[in-house]
């Protein structure tokens, strides 16, 4: 947006207040509150204000369809990552019968082996390191929630670099 010029400010301010309540949604700093990746209605008023702009030669006529094109593509991407989120890769059936199964394979392995504690201590490391690996890939279909979480990170350091360009741009 900056490459359009100034007159983008106002959108910028718009996108990076829209970018910062989608981030908390996503990743909320309280424990408590759980995250949100619903799609809201602040997207429109930004793709209206981009459509706004009119440009004054070739160079800001591009950069107003790269941003319409850029700003499609992002909410294209929120909303599939929304609808993804919806769905579990994993059912309970097929986690049931795997469970099951995993079960009888190990009482059958109790049941043949001797009854030595070397036994029953390799049985249960290696039902505990089966039961880890289900968690882990269960975990692995919510990537926002659970052990193995998204860091958000790297999206509040691109968001502080975008409220630096526009503390620095509208300074004079």
């Amino acid at each position: 947006m900056t490459a359009y010029g100034p007159e983008t400010d106002q959108v910028r301010k718009e996108a990076l207040r829209s970018m910062e309540g989608a981030v908390d949604r996503i990743w909320p700093r309280k424990r408590s509150q759980s995250f949100e990746l619903r799609p809201v209605a602040d997207f429109v008023q930004f793709y209206q204000h981009i459509q706004l702009l009119a440009p004054k030669d070739e160079v800001q006529a591009s950069a107003k369809a790269q941003l319409l094109v850029a700003a499609l593509n992002l909410r294209k991407t929120y909303c599939l990552m929304f609808l993804q989120s919806q769905h579990t890769s994993v059912t309970v059936p097929l986690l049931s019968v795997v469970s099951a199964w995993l079960a009888i394979i190990f009482y059958s392995f109790g049941l043949f082996a001797p009854h030595h504690l070397d036994v029953v201590v390799t049985l249960l490391i290696c039902a505990i390191a089966v039961s880890s690996a289900i968690i882990v890939i269960l975990s692995m279909s919510s990537p926002f929630k659970g052990i193995l979480r998204l860091s958000p990170a790297a999206v509040r350091a691109v968001l502080d670099q975008m409220a630096n360009c526009l503390e620095k741009d509208s300074t004079p």
